[in-house]
């Protein structure tokens, strides 16, 4: 399991990840939404058949704009349940991305010189190498709270913030640095 991904802790990493998924669902569901609406009057005014693909990929990217949200959640409230959806969507992106990004490329790809043709096939390898070793950080970031919770550490993942949370016991000061003292 990783103990940092892409420079970062994971919990870090989770919610940049889930903050750049919904940021990123949020565009793509505005644009899908214009190609679906686009799509439906024209087969309304019957100058082509309506392509189901653009609304089913509208449907895909709304739920992967959820488990974006609740995948910051998750990560927030160190719930590892809350990360499950965004590992299985995640995994079937990953899964239709190499099924469809290389034989699409082959069937698309016109006679071309060998370096433009190996270079297209060096970035599809690199976008799919950089969504699976994103999918396996989150889940280390699942296994390290579920580890962490089993060890009853709980206090350790909360982000409780700067200050104590019970004033009565701990006065209200900051936690981790010294208690401030004025001249009378």
């Amino acid at each position: 399991m990783l103990d940092n991904l892409l420079c970062m802790n994971l919990h870090t990493a989770g919610k940049v990840v889930g903050s750049v998924g919904t940021f990123v669902s949020f565009g793509a569901i505005i644009y899908l939404s214009m190609v679906v609406g686009h799509d439906v009057a024209l087969s309304k005014l019957a100058l082509q058949d309506y392509d189901y693909n653009s609304g089913v990929w509208l449907v895909l990217t709304v739920l992967f704009f959820l488990s974006s949200i609740m995948l910051i959640m998750g990560t927030t409230e160190n719930q590892a349940f809350l990360l499950l959806p965004w590992l299985i969507i995640s995994g079937f992106f990953i899964i239709t991305f190499a099924r469809v990004g290389f034989p699409l490329y082959f069937k698309l790809m016109t006679p071309k010189t060998l370096l433009v043709q190996m270079m297209y096939i060096v970035i599809i390898g690199l976008i799919l190498a950089l969504k699976m070793y994103v999918y396996y950080g989150i889940c280390s970031l699942v296994h390290h709270i579920r580890k962490i919770r089993a060890e009853g550490h709980n206090e350790a993942l909360r982000n409780e913030g700067f200050y104590s949370s019970n004033i009565q016991d701990k006065g209200f000061h900051p936690t981790d640095v010294y208690p401030h003292y004025f001249k009378i």
